[in-house]
């Protein structure tokens, strides 16, 4: 609790906050939550940090992490079943906290799920609640904590989805920006409908049943299929693989 209080304060400022309308997110309720691209929070010292700059990559590729006092049993247990996969799949691996460890992520049970964009130095909290609880959507926010961002916001976004605009809840087309080749790199991989960080068909539609707000270009993949958050694709694989210097 002392955590959550001392960084309040560092997060209220920073964060984009809004109220669905027209859609559930029941599916990827990430999407949803009060922040940024629906789970992003920006850092108090470099707003828009970019996955470019390696001051954001975790050291020794490891990642400690520590649970907030009383975090559900449950939740601890989807919690290392998402970072098993990420290990088994990659060279990245995650460790208890211990007291000589300066950079961590807090998990906590916020009310909604959000997580930092890479590695912020000394505590960052990422919030993974009952609301949240499902193996995809834990590996989404803990791959955001690795340092990337959602797939949909690459600088080449336009030739591969098209973001039907009118169908986007007013006020909320800021959650669709895209980042510039100086912000992010794609390591060489092809743009990936498959990703677990891409947006679902539907994100911040003003009518989920009935109106898509991403739609594939010149591809097979129907918009129903995009946003999956079974696990990681193979592109997902092999971008965190080269972003840490695995292969």
């Amino acid at each position: 609790m002392e955590i959550r209080r001392k960084l309040l304060p560092l997060t209220v400022h920073i964060l984009i906050g809004f109220t669905i309308t027209g859609t559930t997110g029941e599916d990827n309720p990430e999407e949803t939550g009060p922040y940024f691209e629906g789970d992003i929070i920006f850092s108090p010292i470099k707003p828009f940090s970019g996955r470019l700059d390696e001051r954001y990559r975790w050291n020794n590729k490891t990642v400690h992490y520590k649970f907030e006092p009383n975090y559900p049993n449950q939740l601890q247990a989807t919690f290392k079943r998402a970072i098993d996969h990420i290990s088994e799949r990659t060279c990245v691996k995650f460790q208890p906290r211990t007291e000589w460890d300066a950079d961590y992520i807090y998990v906590i049970s916020s009310t909604s799920c959000y997580s930092y964009v890479g590695r912020q130095g000394g505590v960052q909290v990422i919030s993974l609640p009952n609301t949240c609880n499902s193996l995809g959507t834990f590996i989404h926010e803990i791959i955001h904590a690795l340092g990337f961002y959602h797939e949909q916001s690459r600088p080449d976004r336009d030739e591969h989805v098209e973001i039907l605009w009118e169908n986007i809840v007013a006020g909320k087309e800021v959650q669709f920006r895209k980042y510039d080749v100086n912000q992010i790199t794609t390591y060489e991989v092809n743009y990936d409908y498959s990703s677990i960080m891409h947006y679902r068909s539907t994100a911040f539609s003003k009518d989920s049943a009935n109106l898509n707000t991403i739609v594939p270009i010149n591809s097979t993949e129907p918009p129903e299929t995009i946003g999956q958050r079974k696990g990681m694709s193979p592109g997902d694989i092999l971008k965190v693989n080269r972003m840490y210097n695995c292969v």
